[in-house]
């Protein structure tokens, strides 16, 4: 569902397969040379997945920054937010 709002707000966004946790090396190829914003759940496994993602993409992307959304209520998602 996060993946449809934010297309519907016109920008490029993707997820991985499987959810937190499950981030896999050869998703990297893919970021290669791009500007990549990390959008994390609020909660302890959205945090720890972000931030390996962005392990992950560091020194393939171009850039790499985890966005922590501002009022964010506990264990929510970019869906939450928006609304």
């Amino acid at each position: 569902k996060d993946v449809e709002r934010l297309r519907a707000l016109g920008l490029i966004v993707t997820c991985n397969v499987g959810g937190s946790g499950k981030w896999r090396p050869e998703y990297n190829e893919h970021f290669a040379g791009r500007t990549v914003a990390v959008l994390c759940d609020n909660d302890e496994p959205g945090r720890k997945h972000g931030a390996d993602v962005a392990r992950n993409l560091a020194g393939v992307a171009a850039s790499v920054k985890v966005v922590e959304l501002p009022g964010l209520r506990p264990k929510g998602d970019v869906s939450d937010w928006i609304d």
